[in-house]
């Protein structure tokens, strides 16, 4: 029996090799979840579109580290693609240290970025994001523990039981203990710690397959908007700032709400430091369509196609 032709002549029947879609198929259709570590889907690397955002995160040579974005832009969605891209060699940083850090700080005399407090406190930050990798290395029997060199051997124990936020912790207590008890030589070998450390790490390192990728996310959810957060979060960014220029081994990707990261504008007195590595997470049109059209591509051909 010949097929039936509409009024253009052509076949009614669907194209031949094209999928055959369900009933309402389209309106079954999730394009995604509001928060990204919820979304399914961001298992699978056809879904993510290469944004600026993603590409600069993907090669660490382009110099830019802190990724500034309003909710839902993608912030998270990117650390999800490096950690299935890059995931022998990144580490994801969840930090609660802005919630319970304070007690001991003295806000005003943070606030000058030039002055020994605040200076202080970025000792604080390097030194606890050295061992994060050291940490690594270290579990990875990378190092040999009856050879290794005395600033990395009295780092050791910070890299055995303890995690990012208990490092803080422990580094401000000895740190500011040390500053408001008058011990200048105490203090001293404090701050130059971080760069002993590194010279340490850098002569041990052994090629790229001991660097590592460092992502902070998240930073909103342990945050109240005060004066104290924005300085930590300073600190944090001034630290990321110091280091990268002097190691090859260690490359932080800090992402950031656009109003948190305007704070730390209108505080620091030394933003232009920070401001140089700095891209703004968004979308163009081009890009949202693409992502649109990617999502519908893996979800419509996962359905169950009509058979003929």
């Amino acid at each position: 029996m010949a097929k039936k032709r509409d009024k253009s002549g052509s076949n009614s029947s669907p194209a031949k090799g094209l999928p055959h879609l369900p009933k309402d198929a389209l309106s079954k259709i999730n394009l995604g979840q509001s928060f990204a570590e919820y979304d399914p889907i961001l298992i699978r690397p056809d879904v993510f579109v290469m944004t600026p955002a993603l590409l600069s995160a993907a090669d660490a040579s382009r110099g830019k580290f802190f990724f500034v974005g309003r909710r839902g832009t993608g912030k998270t969605a990117v650390t999800i693609y490096l950690n299935s891209k890059f995931g022998d060699s990144t580490i994801r940083i969840l930090p609660e240290v802005f919630s319970y850090v304070g007690s001991q700080l003295v806000i005003e005399d943070l606030r000058d970025t030039r002055q020994r407090p605040f200076k202080s406190l970025v000792t604080c930050f390097k030194r606890a994001l050295l061992d994060e990798v050291l940490s690594r290395w270290l579990s990875e029997h990378r190092l040999r523990a009856g050879r290794l060199p005395p600033t990395i051997a009295r780092e050791r124990n910070y890299c055995e039981g303890y995690d990012f936020d208990l490092r803080m912790l422990d580094f401000i207590d000895h740190i500011f203990g040390a500053l408001n008890a008058g011990k200048e030589k105490e203090w001293l070998r404090l701050v130059k710690r971080p760069k002993d450390l590194a010279q340490e790490m850098e002569e041990e390192r052994e090629g790229r397959l001991w660097d590592y990728r460092i992502v902070i996310d998240r930073i909103d959810e342990s945050w109240d908007g005060s004066d104290r957060d924005v300085i930590l979060l300073m600190a944090l960014m001034h630290a990321c700032v110091e280091l990268t220029p002097t190691v090859s081994f260690l490359h932080p990707f800090v992402f950031l709400r656009e109003n948190i990261f305007e704070r730390v504008r209108q505080i620091d007195n030394e933003f232009a430091r920070l401001e140089t590595a700095v891209l703004s997470v968004d979308w163009s049109q081009d890009l949202l369509l693409e992502m649109v059209e990617r999502r519908l591509n893996v979800l419509t051909f996962s359905l169950k196609t009509v058979p003929e």
